[in-house]
Formats: C-alpha cells, sequence, structure tokens
C-alpha cells in the first residue's frame, strides 16, 4: 500500500463489529471521547430528535450505562485502561479540547491542522441546568470506569494545551516502545558546552564504538582525526544527517549519502543497537522542528535527548563571541542577538520542551563536569559505553580568549566592510585583536544580567522538580558598561600590527570601523 490509509466508523464490540474482529492486523488507533455524562445526555436528546424517546430523563440518566469503552480495541478494565492509552492509540482527542486535540493528532500523523472544526448535528435541548447536577452525580457512580478513562484522558489534553499556551507544546508522555527496542541519542547542545569535542571524541573511537553497539555517521571525506587539519570542515559533521531528518525522511540534495538506507540498515542490523545524533542547532532551532520525524523514530526507537546546560551569563557571552568571531553571520544579528531574548522569555525549560513529547530527557551540568574534567568521559557514560573515554583523545575546540574591545570592534567592521570581502579582511585582523586585546569579556549591562540570573533561577527550580536535576547556582557576573565602545589604545596598537597586510580599500573600512568603535553604541539588544 503506497498511501497510508485512515480507516474510520463506530466501531462497537458489543454490537458485533469490533475493529479488531475486522481489521486484526491494525496496531495504530485513534479516538475522540467526551465526558460521558454529556454523551450520554446528547444522545438523550439525539433520539428525541429522530421520534425515538428514550424515557423520562431522570430515569434514563440514572440507569443507562454507556458502551463507549466497547469502542476501544481491547476490552477495558480498570488494570489496563493506562497501558491500553499510551501503547496502542497513537492520541486519545477530547470533544471539550477538540482543536488542541486535532492539533495533536496531526501532529503525530505528520498532517495539516484542520483549519476549520464545523460544530454538526447539534440536538436542541430543553433541561433545567440546575437539576444536572444531581443526575450527574448518580450517573459518575454508575459509570465509574468509564470516567476513569476519560479523566486520565482529558488530563492529557488539557496538559498539553497548558503547554501550549505557555508557548510550546508538551503532550504528557512520550510514545511508548518495547524495552528491547533500538536506541537512539539525540545530544543537541548546547552550542558553546562541549559539542564540537563530543563529536570529535566520537569520531576518534569509530572502530571502538561500533564494537559496542553503538552507530555514529559521519562522512569520513571530510571529517575525521585523521585527515589533516585544512580538510577539517567547521560543520557539525552530521548536517546532512539533521537536515534529512528535519526534510522528514526526503533525500537531501546537499548530501551525497543515501541516510534513508543509513537509518534502516542501523534499524535492522543485528549489531548495531544504539546510533548517536548529535547537532547543537537541535536545541536552539527547536522551535523549527518537524514533530512528524520524532514520533515516526519514536514508534521504532527508544528516543533519548541529552543536552549539556551551561551557566547562561557564560553560555550567552561565549555564544555571542563566537557568532561576532564567525565572518558569515551578519552585523545585524550581532545587534539583536535573539538568542538572549529567546533565553529570558522561556529559559532553558524553553529549550527541553519540545522534545518531552518525543522521548526521554536527559539534562546535565556542563559547568560541573568541565570543573572535573568529565565531560567526555560522562557522555560515553550517558550513552553506555564508559570503556571508550579512555581511549578518545582530549579535545578542546571553538575555545578562544576574545575579549570586549576585540568584540565590540569586529562587529563594527563587520557594520561598514561590504559581505563579498569580509571574511578576507576578517582572515587578516581576527588573531591580533583577540591576541592584542586584555579587556574582560563582560558585555551585559547591569540589568541584563540581572534578568539572566533571575531566569536562571527559575530554571534550577524547574529542572530540579521535573527532571531532577541540581544545577549550580549562577555565577557572579561582572556587569559591562551602559555605553558599549573600544579603547583608542587598543585600536592604535592594532592598526600598528596589521596595517602592512591591509590594502587601501580595507584600511579605509579598518579606519571607518575603529571611528563607529571608540564611539561605541548603547548597550542593549533589540
Amino acid at each position: 500500500m503506497d498511501e497510508p490509509v485512515c480507516v474510520y466508523g463506530h466501531f462497537n464490540r458489543d454490537a458485533g463489529f469490533s475493529i479488531n474482529s475486522l481489521y486484526p492486523d491494525i496496531r495504530q488507533f485513534i479516538c475522540i471521547l467526551r465526558d460521558p455524562f454529556d454523551t450520554a445526555l446528547s444522545y438523550y436528546f439525539f433520539m428525541e430528535r429522530k421520534g425515538k424517546g428514550l424515557g423520562r430523563l431522570d430515569e434514563y440518566l440514572s440507569s443507562t450505562k454507556l458502551n463507549q469503552l466497547s469502542h476501544f480495541p481491547e476490552v477495558v478494565t480498570e488494570e489496563n485502561y493506562i497501558d491500553l492509552i499510551e501503547n496502542r492509540f497513537i492520541w486519545i482527542g477530547t470533544t471539550e479540547t477538540l482543536a488542541t486535540s486535532m492539533e495533536i493528532i496531526a501532529d503525530r500523523l505528520n498532517r495539516f491542522v484542520p483549519t476549520r472544526l464545523d460544530r454538526l448535528n447539534v440536538s436542541d435541548r430543553s433541561v433545567d441546568e440546575k437539576r444536572l447536577d444531581d443526575y450527574r452525580e448518580v450517573f459518575q457512580k454508575n459509570n465509574p470506569l468509564e470516567y476513569k478513562v476519560y479523566r486520565y484522558v482529558a488530563e492529557k489534553n488539557e496538559a498539553y494545551q497548558r503547554n501550549a499556551s505557555a508557548g510550546y507544546s508538551a503532550p504528557a508522555s512520550p510514545p511508548s516502545v518495547s524495552t528491547d527496542a533500538k536506541k537512539i541519542t539525540f545530544h543537541t547542545g548546547l552550542p558553546k558546552a562541549g559539542t564540537t569535542s563530543i563529536q570529535m571524541a566520537l569520531m576518534d573511537t569509530e572502530q571502538q564504538h561500533r564494537a559496542e553497539g553503538l552507530f555514529f555517521p559521519f562522512d569520513k571525506t571530510f571529517f575525521g582525526t585523521n585527515l589533516p587539519s585544512d580538510r577539517r570542515i567547521d560543520l557539525p559533521p552530521q548536517t546532512d544527517a539533521l537536515a534529512y531528518l528535519y526534510h522528514n525522511f526526503r533525500p537531501v540534495s546537499s548530501s551525497e549519502f543515501d541516510w534513508q538506507k543509513i537509518f534502516e540498515d542501523f534499524l535492522q542490523s543485528p549489531d548495531l543497537d544504539h546510533a548517536i545524533i548529535s547537532h547543537e542547532l537541535l536545541s536552539l532551532e527547536s522551535r523549527n522542528l518537524r514533530p512528524g520525524v520524532f514520533n515516526v523514530l519514536a514508534r521504532r526507537a527508544q528516543l533519548t535527548f541529552l543536552l549539556y546546560l551551561r551557566e547562561p551569563a557564560i553560555w550567552l557571552t561565549s555564544l555571542y563571541a563566537q557568532i561576532i568571531h564567525d565572518p558569515s553571520v551578519p552585523a545585524s544579528t550581532g545587534r539583536t542577538f535573539r538568542p538572549y531574548a529567546r533565553y529570558i522569555d522561556k529559559g532553558f525549560e524553553g529549550v527541553v520542551a519540545p522534545f518531552i513529547p518525543h522521548g526521554r530527557i536527559d539534562v546535565r551540568s556542563y559547568d560541573r563536569l568541565t570543573s572535573e574534567n568529565r565531560l567526555i568521559e560522562d557522555f560515553f557514560e550517558a550513552v553506555g559505553a564508559p570503556g571508550l573515554a579512555p581511549i578518545s583523545r582530549a579535545h578542546l575546540h571553538n575555545s578562544r580568549r576574545a575579549g570586549r574591545n576585540s568584540i565590540v570592534f569586529l562587529l563594527s567592521l563587520k557594520e561598514v566592510v561590504p559581505p563579498d570581502h569580509i571574511a578576507k579582511l576578517f582572515h587578516k585582523v581576527l588573531g591580533p585583536a583577540d591576541r592584542l586585546d586584555m579587556t574582560p569579556r563582560s558585555l551585559f549591562s547591569a540589568d541584563m544580567v540581572q534578568a539572566v540570573a533571575q531566569r536562571w533561577e527559575r530554571d534550577r527550580e524547574y529542572f530540579r522538580e521535573v527532571h531532577h536535576v541540581d544545577l549550580p547556582p549562577a555565577t557572579p557576573s561582572e556587569a559591562g558598561p551602559a555605553h558599549l565602545c573600544v579603547d583608542e589604545a587598543y585600536v592604535a596598537e592594532l592598526r600598528e600590527e596589521v596595517h602592512d597586510d591591509l590594502s587601501e580599500l580595507e584600511r579605509t573600512w579598518f579606519d571607518l570601523a575603529a571611528r563607529n568603535a571608540i564611539g561605541g553604541w548603547e548597550n542593549s539588544f533589540s
């Protein structure tokens, strides 16, 4: 069957046409439940409208037994209803949260969310609403299992709705798969939290980790520790693999690899049981995730999302320095620096939230592990191969000493140099700009530092209560000045250092950037 098929209808075991008797091979189900009392009340007035009255309303509600659980694929009991809901259904929505339920179901089926939901087949009802409370109490006592099932489902949908109103979507629990299923760990960053070092350690130990059942696919043509340094590409070694996942299991034009075959071979291999995808952009760009991709994987493997969190004031400063030092990143990014605003808005809680519906969250403290020199050791412990840490070489990547003078001057340089010339000029200026700078790296104003510290305390409380991780308190941070600028003496020394390497046009750009940087600007992001 080339296209997926959805079979729908009122399958009813009590009426002799259960879903299992008609379609015994079906393994995935969707259902919409309604408050059982409202279902019974609606059915009563529906039959009245059709001229098939059911007698007095009070007698009907006090004696009727619903059959809505007879539509489930198995007989429902108090012992098995949670297992049925979690393992047999893609999702069970509720009429009361129908729009949200359809959003979740569309997400899990990788389909578009309906743009309109019409209200059809509505019956008029005339009844004293106050009397219904008495009827409802009796009805609930007569239908206890129906209410246990409904309340469990309703809570899952309401939890999703609460999280969505906070700015992200997080159903109550990830899909369940067999405990002997393959494992896939998504090492999602953070950037500037040892990601490159971990990737290099994995490439170092390729032969050994395959023997341990680990699978870390990467392009050996461009990546690997045995290649000459000029062959190293400054991109994560699984960029194409991640793009493939983002494109929802479709071929990626930039890749020479058949990633679909690679993933299928892993899932079928008797020797490999744990794949690792490491890409820091998963954490920063999680709002762009294609949930359908993870939903598909989550039904064939146990997914874990591994994050190393770093004290945010230090992390944001380090990330900002990296952005400014990258000639391909435009100056406007340095002026706005969206990671700061996103952190203040949602914190690291918002970073992990998009992953919660899809698998297990494993959060660890980068600061604590690096202070103990245990980052690589901890990573291999996390993926179940602790013996590999001693044979991987220690790596320190993307680490640079860059102070405030250097960062402000380079940003100013980006603002005056045309984009097609900036890389060449950066190549000449970057090294001396960092080496000559003795100023501290503190960039953020006092108000910004305070806002980060307050958000971090909320993060620490959240991760302690929800994920049982104790993160260290904020490191006292020196605030940067309210007005960012560079020292004239620094610019003069840098000009003397690089003058002979610059063309006449490059010197003009240098001097213009220097004047702007000495004058400076207000310390804020907008």
